[in-house]
């Protein structure tokens, strides 16, 4: 980058640099894009670095940015240190001090990669004081924004919006494999379909004897015998032999075994005699012998994807790569790793948040969590007692009296009798002294049956709400947004209490300013108050969008130069509101370092989203002019120090390569407009982590609200193991985890055991295991091959593995999403998961309905404190219907839901007795049921119940 002087033009650095074009191969428009699937998680881009043992723990959200304000050195949003607009942020060797930066930056959240650029080493900018090295490597993800569906139901909004993660480690890295950082995830198409037979891994200790070529000795013949190698098989049979080292492409490696396209290196194929020499495409190798090859992303050019990579929130992208900006080269300042993260959204986005706003105002405040104060505010102060109660005078809860909160409302009265007879006394009070307001935790300390006879006379009283005689505390200097369900660190919302209204009032922690200074302090408030609200994520809460501003990069070098930045355009008016420490109406350098630093303002700074043209897209012509403005202002102030035009040039050269736009525009439906609004990324995932899809994440003490019969060791010991099982196999609906949750809690007795009970099962001893009970050998057997070849079958000590953890969690992940046979097939409840299809779903976990109101009462519970009523689709008010089940296909479940609901079979009572359940679900065997005998009973019971044919 340019010299200190030079800052503003040098926009190639991270902080101001838009991406370079390069020769890409032509790409076709592709059609509209499909929309990818609603971001069910969020996460920051790097976990804490915890100070013992240097392990990953993650920081606290409300720290997370405060954290990363206080220790980046530069690269701020929107307004970087060079004093020009910066769209993104950035994570350099200080942050790294907090952030465990070396193992990767992962994806702040679900979305899908489109595009990315690769070079295959580090591009090298050469000054006279040195050489500076930078990568243009980036990767591009797009995710989608989707409004809960509304409870009346309708297209919920939804809105696009772009990741970006530049300056990303280059790939001569990550080869050879293993010796450097991991490679990213988002490689896995790359690597996924070469791999290589090796010995620590394949089944077979010897090599056949048809394998072995004739001509040997039998001193060499048993050397042969004793290489390790894997078979190659046609419908079942080893056609073929290959040793270990042979490389070979696989054509489908979705299913455990693979089917071969090519052999690519290595060993000879010895084909068996009884088959002779066939084609090798075609033929399959079990998966779990064999070892992936790394591959490497093509380097260069920037490549869009044929077809979008799905990616989890948390999915490695890459690592912190070279970028050396001129003055660090000039002050000798050594290698610098950083990355540039940056979110933006297309015009689109504007009106999206509006929708959001509009809907989430409609919303009952019981959905509500977040407490949004906006500067100016007035919180109220605690008034002074007003009342003295007179000893002997009796107390007794008002009607009225709310049920939480600091203060109780009593009524004050008499009694006749004041003995210990509970029924005398409550008989004996008598109100008509009015009304006083007091601490609950004095009345609930001092009251015997919720009445209160005072032996002293009692000053702590109000007459009306102690809130309401109150008078202002100071004003609100900067917004705050207040999660009422934090604990950990100190919540800012301290104490609440309830008026007789049911309004209620929080005691909060805030800013205001003293002087030049900001400082906390406290106040009451309620969603009552002027400039405070009661809000969910989705009413964007802090945030603000400032229109486009129209400053160009030389009037912020011009500013920049003078170190002041006066209330020019929308951006810098607000700026100014926020960092002008000491009110001298102008902004400099240190104010905006000083402001990233103080953790009063970093909320409100990082909460403005600004419409603004990107810098990746910036034409060269654009870049030239700029260029030839500055250089002439630099020969106006004749400094020599640094040969400015060469310096130049290298900046010039950097812009054009990390330029990537134009390559993007129009592909997989990413804006053709550069001018977009741009979004602080950790105030995005600060916004929505743990709340993007509007449920709760299990904990235990929601497990323990589920099910309370659950032990408590049993929940403290299975509710993370559950959490990283939803992770593993991919279990991301809200519905669908509570669907299987509520399987699990009754398949194990909720949570007391993991083994089937009685005795004289047909499939002993491979009885049901497990926290959802799998049973039979087979499964065992598929299950073993899925866990790395451990043995489940072999003995009672390999069964029993599966009874305790981490087997008994892993392997119901592994049964809803990978192996539930159902005729011939292959079942993903998961998928039924989503479309809460629970009539369906306990068919096939259970092979009926046995125990269905459990199961049902299970997953109305889980749907109650999870919060989930907006995910429901065939719920309604906690009853499932089979015509709206995908069972209502099929004969078995509508034959046993006639069954169960037939009066006349006391003996199947696993469903409520519902005789009009029961013709209805006859008749339907009647137009899809196979077995006559079947049909002849629905034909009889029909007529019987009172049904006609």
């Amino acid at each position: 980058m340019a010299s200190p002087a030079l800052q503003p033009v040098a926009t190639a650095s991270p902080q101001a640099a838009p991406a370079a074009p390069q020769t890409a191969p032509a790409s076709p428009q592709t059609a509209p894009a499909v929309k990818p699937d609603p971001v069910k998680k969020y996460i920051f881009p790097f976990p804490g670095i915890n100070t013992v043992g240097a392990k990953p723990a993650e920081i606290p959200t409300a720290n997370y940015v405060k954290t990363w304000g206080q220790y980046a050195m530069n690269g701020f949003y929107p307004l970087g240190l060079s004093g020009q607009w910066h769209g993104g942020i950035h994570f350099d060797d200080n942050t790294g001090t907090q952030l465990l930066q070396h193992t990767g930056v992962r994806c702040i959240a679900d979305g899908e990669v489109i595009a990315w650029r690769y070079n295959a080493k580090p591009f090298v900018s050469e000054y006279d004081e040195g050489k500076g090295k930078y990568s243009t490597s980036f990767v591009l993800v797009r995710h989608r924004l989707q409004y809960p569906v509304p409870a009346g139901g309708g297209d919920p909004p939804s809105c696009i919006f772009y990741s970006l993660y530049m300056h990303l480690l280059h790939t001569q890295a990550y080869d050879p494999a293993g010796l450097l950082p991991a490679r990213p995830d988002i490689w896995v198409n790359i690597t996924d379909r070469l791999r290589r037979v090796v010995g620590r891994q394949a089944r077979y200790g010897k090599r056949p004897e048809w394998s072995i070529p004739k001509g040997f000795s039998s001193r060499e013949k048993g050397k042969l015998r004793d290489e390790i190698g894997v078979y190659l098989t046609q419908q079942g049979k080893n056609v073929a032999w290959i040793g270990s080292g042979t490389k070979l492409t696989l054509k489908n490696d979705e299913d455990w075994s693979c089917e071969v396209a090519s052999i690519e290196e290595g060993n000879k194929v010895h084909f068996n005699p009884e088959v002779g020499e066939i084609p090798v495409a075609g033929l399959h190798v079990l998966d779990y012998e064999l070892d992936k090859v790394p591959g490497l992303p093509q380097a260069g050019a920037v490549h869009i994807l044929p077809e979008p990579l799905p990616v989890k929130a948390g999915a490695l992208i890459g690592h912190p790569g070279d970028y050396q900006r001129f003055g660090e080269v000039a002050i000798r300042s050594g290698e610098k790793r950083l990355v540039h993260l940056e979110v933006f959204a297309g015009q689109e986005f504007k009106g999206f948040v509006e929708r959001c706003r509009t809907l989430d105002a409609a919303k009952p405040d019981k959905e509500k969590s977040l407490l949004a104060l906006e500067a100016g505010a007035l919180p109220k102060a605690l008034s002074s007692p007003d009342l003295t109660l007179p000893a002997g005078e009796w107390l007794g809860l008002d009607p009225a009296s709310p049920k939480e909160g600091d203060w109780v409302l009593a009524q004050r009265g008499t009694n006749s009798y004041s003995g210990t007879d509970k029924a005398k006394r409550k008989a004996g009070f008598t109100p008509g002294g009015g009304i006083a307001w007091m601490p609950r935790s004095d009345f609930a300390r001092s009251a015997q049956d919720g009445l209160w006879e005072l032996a002293s006379a009692w000053t702590d009283a109000w007459g009306q709400f102690p809130l309401l005689a109150g008078g202002d505390r100071p004003p609100v200097a900067v917004g705050k947004v207040i999660d009422l369900k934090q604990k950990e660190p100190l919540p800012l919302a301290l104490r609440f209490a309830d008026d007789e209204h049911d309004q209620r009032w929080w005691l909060v922690r805030y800013f205001a300013r003293m002087g030049e200074k900001l400082v906390w302090t406290q106040g009451w408030v309620s969603g009552a108050t002027a400039k405070v609200k009661l809000c969910t994520p989705w009413a964007w809460p802090g945030f603000e969008l400032v229109g486009e501003d129209g400053a160009s990069p030389l009037d912020r070098h011009n500013q920049r130069k003078a170190d002041k930045y006066d209330p020019s355009t929308p951006l810098l008016e607000k700026l100014l509101a926020l960092i002008d420490a000491n009110g001298d109406g102008v902004i400099t350098l240190k104010e905006i370092r000083d402001a990233w630093q103080n953790p009063c303002l970093v909320q409100p700074l990082s909460r403005l989203v600004i419409e603004h043209k990107s810098e990746w897209g910036l034409g060269m012509s654009f870049w030239d002019e700029v260029g030839r403005k500055i250089m002439e202002a630099r020969s106006a102030e004749k400094l020599n120090v640094f040969d400015f035009v060469k310096i130049w040039k290298e900046e010039r050269k950097r812009i054009e390569k990390l330029r990537f736009w134009d390559e993007v525009k129009g592909q997989h439906g990413f804006p053709q407009d550069i001018k977009v609004w741009h979004v602080h990324p950790l105030a995005l995932v600060e916004n929505f982590i743990n709340k993007g899809c509007g449920c709760e994440t299990l904990t235990v003490n929601l497990l323990l609200g589920i099910e309370p019969s659950v032990p408590v060791s049993k929940a403290q010991l299975y509710v993370p193991l559950i959490l990283e099982m939803y992770e593993k196999y991919g279990i991301s609906s809200c519905i669908g985890k509570a669907h299987l949750l509520a399987q699990m809690l009754h398949e194990s007795m909720y949570f007391k055991t993991t083994i089937e009970g009685g005795s004289g099962h047909s499939y002993s001893p491979y009885i049901g295991r497990g926290l959802l009970q799998i049973t039979h050998r087979n499964t065992y057997e598929k299950y073993g091959v899925h866990a790395g070849g451990m043995d489940f079958v072999s003995n009672v000590t390999a069964m029993q593995k599966l009874e305790n953890v981490p087997y008994c969690v892993d392997v119901s992940g592994w049964f809803w999403t990978k192996y539930k046979p159902y005729r011939n097939g292959i079942v993903n409840l998961e998928d039924y998961g989503k479309e809460d299809d629970f009539i369906w779903i306990t068919f096939l976990v259970n092979g009926g309905f046995t125990h269905y109101a459990d199961r049902l009462r299970l997953i109305n519970a889980a749907i109650d404190k999870l919060k989930l009523h907006e995910h429901l689709k065939k719920n309604k008010d906690g009853v499932y219907h089979l015509e709206d089940s995908f069972g209502f296909g099929h004969g078995d479940v509508v034959w046993l839901w006639a069954r169960h609901s037939d009066p006349s079979e006391p003996g199947l009572n696993h469903l409520p007795k519902d005789s009009a359940q029961a013709i209805m679900a006859y008749r339907r065997y009647l137009e899809i049921g196979a077995d006559n005998s079947r049909k002849n009973i629905a034909r009889t019971r029909i007529p019987a119940l009172g049904g006609t044919l």
